[in-house]
């Protein structure tokens, strides 16, 4: 067998759930929301909860806000937005697997070796979460504010992969971050 250990995921079918997705999606779907209210479109908003999910209480009172003009357009996240975050689109995490998978056996054996058994995938760059949610929200489309909540956890201040034995296995992933959030906001839109 061979073993791979992605970095962060994200794509087409992905879970839009706020209260249990994974960072990229909930950021898509709140800068979405985010943006609904800002064009003052609250079917649309209810449209969207009726669709992917209850929105959470204070996140709903915030749009409703935007939308009755009682509030400029502004989206509070969690944290401070410091912490930084490697993401890789789906489809190079499904070439990699297959490139892997694919490679001759010697190949392969002369780059493991016991207790590094598996071969990390992933871009080897990583991206602030503020950076991640200011291309996020171009990707939107949303020009209104966005806020961190210091009082909110942070989580770990660094993730990020060592993908040398990949790239050295001639492997490298071929979607960027704003070209995968486009294609997973577009997938988001049509689901």
């Amino acid at each position: 067998y061979r073993s791979v250990m992605p970095t962060n995921l994200y794509g087409p079918g992905d879970n839009y759930d706020l209260q249990n997705s994974h960072v990229i999606p909930a950021m898509i779907r709140k800068l979405h929301l985010a943006r609904l209210a800002a064009d003052h479109d609250w079917p649309a908003i209810e449209g969207d909860e009726a669709r992917h999910g209850a929105i959470p209480e204070d996140l709903k009172r915030q749009l409703h806000d935007t939308c009755t003009g009682q509030l400029e357009p502004c989206l509070t996240l969690w944290g401070t937005g410091t912490p930084r975050r490697e993401f890789l689109y789906v489809d190079d995490m499904a070439a990699a697997s297959v490139h892997v998978m694919n490679l001759d056996p010697a190949i392969y054996a002369a780059h493991t070796q016991p207790m590094l058994s598996h071969i990390n995938v992933g871009t080897g760059q990583d991206i602030t979460i503020r950076e991640l949610a200011t291309t996020v929200a171009g990707v939107i489309g949303y020009r209104g504010r966005i806020d961190f909540d210091a009082s909110k956890p942070d989580g770990t201040p660094r993730k990020l992969m060592d993908v040398s034995r990949l790239r050295a296995l001639g492997c490298r992933p071929t979607v960027g971050l704003a070209e995968g959030l486009a294609r997973a906001y577009a997938d988001f839109r049509a689901a």
